[in-house]
């Protein structure tokens, strides 16, 4: 574990895991009675909470394409505009898919 200077985020490093072939979740488990290092009350109860689904090698997505015309600036001997793609991927690997 790893604290930031104030000790209230803590950030958690594993070894290199194998990228899965579908999405999986990833579950951070709290047993009962944990206590904060600075004192408190304890779990009550064991806390289970999916904290971020990771990407499987057949999960790429897109929640939206559009095309759009976007003037070509980097190509000095093109003046006329250029067709352009944008695309958003789903879901993002930093927050749960729902």
């Amino acid at each position: 574990m790893i604290y930031d200077k104030f000790k209230l985020s803590a950030f958690m490093h594993s070894a290199a895991l194998a990228m899965p072939r579908d999405d999986t979740p990833m579950t951070l488990q709290v047993d009962k009675g944990v206590r904060a290092a600075r004192g408190g009350n304890e779990t009550r109860d064991r806390l289970e909470s999916v904290v971020v689904t990771i990407p499987g090698r057949t999960s790429l997505r897109f929640s939206e394409a559009r095309m759009t015309i976007v003037d070509n600036a980097t190509l000095r001997a093109r003046t006329d505009p250029a067709d352009a793609t944008a695309l958003r991927r789903w879901p993002s690997a930093r927050s749960p898919a729902t």
